[in-house]
Formats: C-alpha cells, sequence, structure tokens
C-alpha cells in the first residue's frame, strides 16, 4: 500500500508540476498576466506566493528563515511514525467488531 501511494503521490506532483511549466511557460501567463481557459470557469492568473518562509524573513538570510525551518524539522524528526504501530480498526472505528469475536451467552 506504501508503494502504490508513493507512486500516486509523485505522479500527481510531477503532473502538477508539468502543467504549471506549461501555463507560465508555453501560454506565456507571465507576460499575459491572466488566462481565461473556459470563460466563465476557469481563469489562471499570474501570482507569486510569498509565503511566511519566503516573504517574511526573505531579506534577512538563510539565519532568520532557519527560525521557522528549524521547528518544522524538528518536530517531523519527533512525531512516531504511523507506519510503527498502525491503530486497531476498534480505535477508529467503534463499531467494528472485535477480532475474535466474544462468545455468545445462550
Amino acid at each position: 500500500m506504501q508503494k502504490s501511494l508513493l507512486i500516486s503521490a509523485t505522479s500527481v506532483l510531477t503532473l502538477d508540476q508539468i502543467t504549471k511549466y506549461l501555463v507560465v511557460f508555453y501560454m506565456n501567463l507571465i507576460e499575459r498576466g491572466q488566462i481565461s481557459v473556459w470563460p466563465g470557469f476557469i481563469h489562471f492568473h499570474m501570482a507569486w506566493n510569498s509565503g511566511i518562509n519566503f516573504g517574511l524573513f526573505s531579506d534577512n538570510g538563510l539565519a532568520t528563515r532557519s527560525i521557522l525551518i528549524a521547528p518544522a524539522l524538528s518536530s517531523l524528526a519527533t512525531t512516531p511514525s504511523a507506519a510503527a504501530e498502525p491503530l486497531p480498526l476498534r480505535a477508529v472505528y467503534p463499531e467494528y467488531p472485535a477480532y475474535p469475536p466474544p462468545p455468545t451467552m445462550a
């Protein structure tokens, strides 16, 4: 299951990047500013995501950006892996029957 999830995620990421490249450079979104693909439904507008990691500390260099990056990486390192010990189905779905089923009283 993890292999198929990895393949799916990689495929989606690759397709996403290819389509972005095509729209920005092949369809020339940078110079046009906006493209109406399907009028009334789908419009592409050129925008740059400067987000907190790229915008807030962008003028101060790598040292100040590390203030946000270091806690994120440390939280990933200290979070236990979901694959380490999967939850029993009853923890997620209380109505799921226990195995083996309890004996019935007659």
